[in-house]
């Protein structure tokens, strides 16, 4: 017997204490609730029993014994009857509880023999109420009532919570600091392991967190909540999205402690995957045909339930193919697992260990030093907490007290510049009051714009990534973060969704992959040095680029899937290429002077205009007004700028060290506001985008950190490349830097228009050639 809450359990009969004459088998249960009696039939004494619930002594009782019974397996009663189900010989017999003698068989009439049997009676089973009757007890999940009020209980898979009522479904162990966390309705909380002060660490912006994972010594909580992971300090500050999905529902974590890797359930796939701890590199571990529960790794191995399967399975993960080991069934549906590792769950010395690191109650471990935390904020208690000591490419002070509220101040690296002019404040959440990840920085090395989805994608040989972000800088994210050396240009196919770029390293490649970053493969990585520069022909489906080192232009056609080349430049540098119509330009840092050669031929390479320029570095094409074959834009966005045309003909806008003035003698120009269309096809249409009336060809020049008073002058270059007339009559100007001049003096014209109104301050570090 026991309380409905399982708890207060003993024994009442037995065959050790009462002796085999008056139990062996007992099969069915019923109660007398007027009576306080117990009844239970014996199926081989073939006995009805009977004990008083309210004599402690337990005085048994024979009822009745009937040997017509074969098989008497279950009991039930109402106030003047007993009803017993035969199993053998399918009979349901009715006892009378005053004259047990009389009794009567009624033959079955179900279509299977009578096994368990119930009464009732609204005179016996009267309604009533409890405790649990308001509110659910403020249970979160059930409640049953017991001879002192009522228990809160929770349903397989969840544990109730230190305050009674809430149910939780993950607990994790930080061995270190000997803290226990655990998720529970809205929060995730912690307490010492022995249960003592529990305190809430996350109660903002959580719904439901399921399951939770401690890294120890990286020092991290991961926790799985609607549509997301999360990761943040052992205090509950630094909060990031580590995975995130619309459709996402993860359940069980687990990390790999060795790899540094989080595996997670997608449950709403049945799917066990797998990221760094920053939530990159996603891979796919197992696909399951039913609900993973438990989750949990030792050694090389994964260790997952499944219990529908009534399964625990194994997966070796010492490499990516993760490769299937076996399953063991088990008799009863596991639900959680939990693995002990000695080689990895080892001890070392941290901020806690002494005197539990100055703090009251719990101590929480962080680089920056201890933290403490209060189950409550009282006097005798005092909390404390820190934002982080480190800085990506800089360094905070020594001297600086890091807990809230505190002032501190930081360098960056050499060859960074910091985005924040004054001293970092420590603010209430725990962290600076900036990103210190991108507070010193350098700037990227290339840049493409997808005006389909309006989305900015750059490449940064620094952190040896390509990012993307919306065209005001926000909701950045990593697109590729493996196997990248030194990735430089990038050029995107906004039709077909694919993005392409240029690797540095100490295998030089170029790559393609979707724009999200999937469908990842290289094309070309043989006879490849420093490839500069890439332009997408997008009339012929051709990929060019110019290699500095070998003094080539190549291209790569999708048609056929072959590489080809189009013109060796001997005693060349190019760097910069956009390609038009008719011609492949290139920049030129030996001849100073913008370069152009016929695209399908490669024959009589030229150049354009004079050798004025120092150093031009990326060209890119702007295109002012757009066509579409489409009948119909599925999206359209408008913006008012201005630009400057020229009527029926070509123009090329440089980017030089140049002082700035206007000329008229390139054609007919004229400032206008127009409407910028940006087109995106529907499923299966093609989408072809033609400049119809200009095409501005800005070059960019190498500015090192420096002041603007630094000797150059920034302006942009317009002149006209398709109509000899309108071509400057000077003479050459020679293959050398130019001696500073007026620029009025120039035949060329330098143009400062609407289209271009100002060029922000930037800071660039060194570029290689």
């Amino acid at each position: 017997m026991a309380k409905l809450n399982g708890q207060g359990r003993q024994t009442l009969v037995s065959k050790d204490i009462n002796g085999a004459n008056l139990i062996q088998a007992p099969n069915g249960l019923t109660i007398d609730y007027t009576a306080d009696r117990l009844y239970w039939i014996d199926q081989h004494l073939k006995n009805i029993m009977s004990l008083n619930l309210n004599d402690l002594n337990f005085i048994i009782s024979i009822v009745l014994t009937d040997t017509s019974f074969v098989f008497p397996f279950d009991i039930t009663m109402d106030q003047n009857y007993f009803f017993v189900s035969d199993l053998n010989s399918g009979m349901l017999k009715v006892i009378d509880k005053t004259n047990p003698i009389n009794s009567k068989s009624i033959l079955t009439v179900f279509p299977t023999v009578p096994v368990g049997i119930t009464f009732y009676s609204s005179q016996r089973q009267t309604a009533g109420t409890s405790s649990c009757s308001v509110d659910n007890g403020l249970c979160d999940q059930l409640c049953v009532s017991d001879p002192t009020g009522h228990t809160c209980l929770c349903t397989h898979g969840f544990v109730l919570g230190a305050d009674g009522t809430t149910c939780n479904i993950g607990m994790a162990l930080d061995w270190l600091s000997e803290n226990l966390y655990f998720t529970e309705t809205a929060r995730i909380s912690v307490c010492k392991i022995d249960g003592r002060f529990v305190t809430a660490l996350v109660t903002e912006s959580i719904d439901q967190p399921k399951g939770i994972a401690i890294h120890p010594y990286k020092q991290y909580i991961f926790w799985s909540d609607s549509g997301r992971i999360e990761r943040s300090s052992l205090s509950g500050h630094q909060r990031r999205n580590v995975v995130i999905g619309i459709d996402l529902i993860p359940t069980a974590l687990t990390i790999d402690i060795n790899g540094d890797r989080l595996y997670y359930v997608e449950s709403q796939v049945f799917t066990i995957a797998t990221v760094d701890l920053n939530g990159n590199g996603r891979l796919t571990v197992f696909e399951a045909n039913s609900d993973v529960t438990g989750l949990a790794v030792f050694q090389d191995h994964i260790y997952w339930t499944q219990p529908a399967h009534n399964a625990i399975a194994q997966v070796d993960i010492s490499s990516d193919s993760f490769n299937f080991v076996r399953a063991i069934f088990v008799t009863n549906p596991p639900s959680a697992i939990f693995v002990y590792d000695k080689t990895k769950q080892t001890m070392s010395p941290g901020p806690c260990d002494l005197n539990n690191g100055g703090c009251d109650e719990i101590c929480i471990p962080s680089a920056s030093g201890p933290e403490c935390m209060c189950t409550e904020p009282i006097v005798a208690c005092t909390q404390v907490f820190r934002c982080p000591l480190n800085i990506k490419h800089g360094s905070i002070s020594d001297t600086c007290d890091n807990t809230l509220g505190s002032i501190c101040s930081y360098q960056c690296e050499h060859g960074y510049t910091a985005t924040l002019a004054s001293d970092l404040l420590c603010l209430d959440n725990g962290e600076w009051n900036t990103d210190t990840d991108i507070l010193c920085y350098v700037v990227p090395y290339d840049i493409a714009l997808d005006l389909v989805d309006q989305y900015l994608y750059w490449s940064d040989a620094d952190t040896d990534r390509i990012y993307r972000s919306n065209l005001d800088g926000s909701s950045m994210v990593t697109i590729i973060d493996l196997d990248l050396d030194k990735p430089r240009e990038i050029a995107l196919d906004p039709v077909k969704r694919l993005m392409f770029w240029s690797d540095w390293g100490d295998v030089a490649k170029i790559e393609q992959a979707n724009l999200d970053g999937s469908a990842r493969i290289i094309l070309v990585s043989n006879n490849l040095v420093w490839p500069n520069s890439l332009a997408i022909d997008f009339t012929t489906d051709q990929l060019y680029w110019c290699d500095a080192s070998l003094d080539k232009i190549e291209y790569y056609n999708f048609n056929t899937g072959t590489r080809h080349l189009l013109l060796n430049i001997s005693g060349s540098h190019p760097f910069g290429m956009a390609i038009d119509d008719q011609y492949v330009y290139w920049t030129d840092w030996n001849k100073h002077q913008l370069q152009r050669v016929d695209k399908q031929t490669g024959i009589n390479p030229e150049g354009v205009g004079y050798a004025i320029f120092q150093r031009a570095m990326g060209i890119h094409l702007h295109l002012a007004y757009i066509e579409t074959t489409t009948s119909s834009l599925l999206k359209q966005t408008s913006t008012n700028i201005q630009v400057t045309t020229v009527t029926n003909s070509q123009t090329i806008l440089v980017k030089d060290n140049l002082s700035t003035t206007v000329s008229n003698n390139l054609g007919t120009k004229s400032e206008q506001s127009v409407d910028v269309v940006t087109a995106a096809g529907a499923s299966g249409a093609t989408v072809i985008i033609i400049a119809t009336v200009v095409i501005f060809l800005i070059v960019y020049y190498k500015r090192r950190r420096a002041p603007r008073d630094d000797g150059f002058d920034r302006n942009i270059i317009e002149f006209n490349v398709h109509d000899d007339s309108a071509r400057p009559t000077a003479p050459p100007a020679p293959e050398t830097e130019p001696e500073p001049t007026n620029a009025a003096n120039h035949t060329y014209a330098t143009l400062i228009s609407a289209s271009v109104t100002e060029f922000p301050e930037t800071h660039y570090h060194n570029i290689d050639p």
